[in-house]
């Protein structure tokens, strides 16, 4: 989530969505700009959900986690889902959210608690918020949240400085309970790369991996061509990363000459192997999806699947105008994953949340087809 305008008003263009407007809430406001009077009545045809891989199954026709315009997280996105570290089969999501309202221009980190993944309780107070001054002074977002050996957390996130253009870096957080945050004075560790590099305008959108004793993270970069991909990074203690480079881009998947590229890279080890779930990025911008999957065997060559884990939704269901920001978890023989959703007529109209799909482990990697090795 990223820089919100104050009124749908404001005229706002495909450039500054990537100079920024990534997140969840920047991406519904920037579609209510883009279309900003009504273009239209919703499709009559009954709403159903996007077209899931085999496999994956449906948890609720609505979202998991609804936005609502009266609250402080009332924009809710870019999930990321853990088991709750203190024991028992409980869950805990921290997501990045916008005002319902959109009257306040900062994107802060929440936390919500569940059972059973599918009623969430949250709260309306961020456990993470922009720091004035600092190099996350205008945004605090995307989160990514690993358990260490001790029990303590870590939260990798995107910050940025700048509200025009927020070139966005990458950062951590680091907490004994899960909800009290401190941010080291280390920060930022991903910095913007060289420029004509994948990343030299923004690096940010990161998922961590801590296998055996090393830390893995893949990111999104954005280049100064506006184009978007997944790079990857390595680390002995999760403070210290050596980029290791480009690792993804669009390729098949592509559903338009004009695509601006893959985001929202989410890795997860399933004792075998990573597997990266993905997001194509449309060419106008704002629509994002279908979801993606792909698997490697050391976190860099990565074979594609090809055809999606997730598509849009259909008949104006909450999904049809955009699934993103994929939150995978191996919990025993299963993966679950929570995702970002959304629809609108573009002015009136507002849907949107975190859905819920989930899938036996064993056959993710075994059935699936792959493309040739990239």
């Amino acid at each position: 989530m990223s820089h919100l305008a104050s009124s749908p008003q404001e005229g706002v263009s495909v450039l500054s969505y990537l100079m920024g407007w990534k997140g969840w809430g920047a991406l519904i406001l920037l579609i209510l700009v883009s279309y900003g009077v009504y273009i239209g009545t919703l499709n009559a045809e009954t709403p159903a959900p996007g077209q899931a891989a085999a496999g994956w199954v449906h948890g609720s026709m609505r979202p998991v986690l609804e936005s609502n315009q009266t609250t402080a997280d009332g924009i809710p996105g870019d999930p990321s889902v853990i088991k709750d570290p203190a024991g028992g089969s409980g869950y805990v999501m921290y997501y990045g959210a916008a005002r319902g309202d959109f009257s306040d221009p900062l994107i802060r980190i929440f936390r919500a608690t569940s059972k059973d993944g599918m009623q969430w309780i949250r709260s309306d107070r961020p456990v993470l918020e922009p720091t004035a001054g600092a190099w996350d002074s205008t945004n605090a977002e995307t989160p990514c949240i690993i358990v260490l050996p001790d029990k303590s957390l870590r939260m990798y996130y995107s910050g940025a400085v700048d509200p025009k253009d927020e070139r966005f870096q990458i950062g951590y957080a680091v907490s004994k309970d899960g909800i009290t945050w401190t941010k080291p004075a280390s920060n930022p560790v991903i910095v913007r790369g060289a420029s004509g590099s994948f990343d030299s305008y923004s690096a940010m959108d990161p998922t961590v991996v801590l296998k055996g004793d090393a830390y893995y993270m893949w990111y999104m970069g954005i280049s100064d061509a506006m184009k978007t991909a997944i790079g990857f990074a390595k680390s002995p203690d999760g403070i210290r990363w050596t980029k290791v480079g480009l690792v993804l881009r669009l390729e098949s998947e592509g559903q338009d000459p004009n695509d601006i590229g893959v985001t929202n890279p989410n890795v997860v080890w399933n004792g075998k192997s990573f597997e990266m779930f993905y997001t194509l990025l449309g060419a106008d911008g704002t629509t994002a999806g279908p979801i993606f999957h792909a698997v490697s065997d050391d976190g860099e060559h990565w074979r594609k699947d090809v055809q999606p884990v997730l598509g849009r939704g259909t008949g104006g269901h909450w999904t049809s105008r955009t699934v993103s920001s994929p939150s995978v978890l191996v919990d025993g023989n299963k993966l679950l994953m929570w995702y970002a959703g959304m629809h609108t007529d573009g002015k009136s109209f507002l849907d949107a949340g975190i859905g819920h799909l989930s899938k036996p482990l064993d056959s993710t990697s075994q059935s699936a087809k792959h493309s040739a090795p990239k």
